[in-house]
């Protein structure tokens, strides 16, 4: 499935606003919803949902990990990536074998690549908010920065992320 989420010679550093998702992405919504169709008609509907159990989650984890393999993007790119999740989430709410709240692990990937549109300061200040501080890994957050700050400003961003990654301990904790 990796393989269906990514397609080299998709653009995400755009002129201008498009209207439509990523074909590979359509492709794939047509695949699932043919298989969907398949397994229910051989399958009952406790054995279809549980093949499709997981669908949600692996998307959103494949999505999520495949921005750092994504060269450039732009805003008009972060919103050409969330029709992507759109149409997704669109397909997979039809599919008679999904449950519902695998929908909620694809919001995650939208609210991730909405991220990018922050300045760095922004993404600081909200990663510092201890609300949303730990929504994603290290990693996810040290992506993000990788793709807004410039290559000689790393090393402070990794200086930041350890401060704020920093495990808790007893000396820290006021009572």
């Amino acid at each position: 499935m990796d393989l269906l989420l990514y397609d080299k010679k998709a653009s995400y550093s755009l002129e201008s606003e498009g209207t439509e998702p990523d074909s590979f992405v359509q492709d794939l919504c047509k695949h699932l919803a043919a298989n969907d169709e398949l397994m229910t008609s051989y399958l009952p509907q406790n054995k279809a949902r549980f093949i499709f159990g997981g669908l949600g989650y692996a998307i959103s984890n494949i999505l999520i990990r495949r921005l750092k393999n994504i060269k450039v993007i732009n805003n008009f790119g972060v919103s050409k990536m969330c029709r992507n999740v759109f149409l997704l989430q669109h397909s997979l709410s039809a599919l008679s074998s999904f449950g519902s709240a695998q929908l909620f692990a694809l919001d995650r990937v939208r609210k991730y690549y909405e991220l990018l549109n922050l300045s760095e300061g922004d993404l600081i200040a909200q990663l510092s908010d201890s609300k949303t501080q730990h929504e994603f890994s290290r990693e996810e957050y040290r992506v993000l920065f990788s793709k807004i700050v410039k290559k000689h400003q790393r090393k402070q961003v990794d200086r930041i992320l350890d401060q704020i990654f920093q495990p808790i301990t007893a000396n820290t904790i006021k009572s």
